[in-house]
């Protein structure tokens, strides 16, 4: 499916444009900018599953070629060649190596180092920045900021939270990875040591499948609060974003304690990283965020002032939910900048 957006905008021959691609282990989605724009020009999408051209294949090299098909089309839509490109930015699910230049592992499409900047340099003949898609959305968010009607912004923590929990920091106006590249992953601190492996951190407590866990335990464990419960009788894996937000939503009370034991979670460890690193904000974005709404980022927040140090901290640090929503990696991964 294209959105062909306001391809009128492209005014001459030198505009500077940017490719964003957003590739997640479903859907990919590519989307021509301005050079420094917030808005796409046009936009293309693709499910891996139904691409009739490679079967759907999830192989590096098939991938990669889908990628380009989607870039060309965004391009046609915007009534451009890909040439007109000056960079392309790629915000990919999954561990980047700390070049920009490896996907380490995407669990999604089954990757274990995969040399993607390469591979669509290749194909496309255009400049590639590869990034984790939650860092792209962090520079995104950080960007949008930037633009807002203050036009500043500091320094920032990203927090998505979806399968997993992702997180990705903005320091001094440029994405800090650390040396190791694992920087702002907030979803890997543990918070339970003495849990068995594969339950000790955040992400094993507070994010869809997290939750989805949790819940299941309770319900086989015949919790007090499981009586009536609409998510009875299913499987983890069956409880989708949707039930849980409509199981949510009619106050049912063991999925509302356990999404409320999850917020807690998640803004008392962002406050940590707030204390520890001084940050000026927190953004909270994802699909469970989009699902859940503004009620359980006020979870989040109401945890995160708790947990802040000092106290007087606690309201001048703001704990907003994500401006850009779906696009925000999308947005990023036009603006990034090269990996020095």
């Amino acid at each position: 499916m294209i959105d062909a957006g306001d391809a009128a905008t492209v005014r001459g021959p030198n505009e500077p444009l940017r490719c964003g691609v957003d590739l997640g282990g479903t859907n990919l989605q590519a989307a021509v900018f301005p050079a420094g724009g917030l808005v796409p020009l046009a936009r293309a999408h693709r499910a891996h599953a139904s691409d009739e051209a490679d079967g759907g294949s999830t192989a590096s090299e098939a991938v990669a070629d889908r990628i380009v098909r989607a870039i060309d089309e965004a391009c046609a839509a915007a009534g451009i060649v890909r040439a007109r490109l000056e960079r392309i930015g790629i915000a990919a699910a999954g561990a980047i190596d700390a070049a920009g230049e490896i996907v380490i592992e995407a669990p999604n499409l089954g990757w274990r180092d995969v040399p993607l900047r390469a591979l669509v340099e290749a194909r496309s003949g255009r400049p590639v920045v590869l990034e984790n898609d939650v860092n792209a959305a962090a520079w995104g968010e950080w960007s949008a900021a930037a633009r807002g009607p203050e036009a500043v912004a500091g320094d920032l923590l990203a927090v998505w939270v979806g399968t997993g929990i992702g997180g990705g920091l903005v320091i001094d106006g440029r994405l800090f990875h650390g040396r190791l590249g694992t920087a702002g992953e907030l979803g890997q601190v543990v918070v339970d040591p003495a849990a068995p492996d594969g339950r000790q951190r955040l992400e094993h407590h507070a994010s869809r499948s997290g939750m989805q866990r949790r819940i299941a335990e309770a319900l086989a464990a015949g919790d007090r609060d499981a009586a009536d419960c609409p998510l009875a009788g299913l499987e983890a894996r069956e409880m989708s974003t949707l039930r849980l937000a409509e199981a949510w939503r009619a106050g049912d009370r063991l999925v509302e304690r356990i999404v409320e034991s999850s917020a807690e979670l998640i803004g008392t460890h962002a406050a940590n990283v707030a204390t520890l690193l001084g940050l000026d904000a927190v953004v909270i974005g994802g699909g469970m965020t989009e699902a859940f709404g503004e009620a359980f980022v006020e979870r989040i927040r109401t945890a995160f002032r708790r947990a802040v140090f000092p106290p007087k901290h606690a309201e001048a640090i703001a704990v907003t939910t994500t401006r850009l929503g779906p696009d925000a990696g999308l947005v990023g991964a036009a603006l990034l900048p090269g990996r020095d």
